[in-house]
């Protein structure tokens, strides 16, 4: 299941690219809570999937990788 989740966000960030999204806007959009996205972004992000973009006051945006994005979530 947890495979699911990360193919949906990897899914989200593909289809908007190259626009970043706050953690806040990925949760609304693949229904998950605040704290399970954070999460998933926190693994996305270890595998080179997704990469930080910038931080405005204390949400942070993320951006697919496009180098890594090739690749199947794990």
């Amino acid at each position: 299941m947890s495979e699911d989740k990360k193919a949906s966000i990897l899914q989200v960030f593909s289809r908007v690219y190259p626009v970043d999204l706050s953690i806040v806007e990925i949760s609304e959009r693949v229904g998950l809570t605040h704290y399970t996205t954070s999460m998933y972004l926190k693994i996305l992000e270890a595998e080179k999937k997704i990469d930080p973009t910038r931080t405005v006051g204390r949400a942070k945006f993320y951006r697919l990788n496009k180098r890594n994005s090739r690749r199947r979530a794990t």
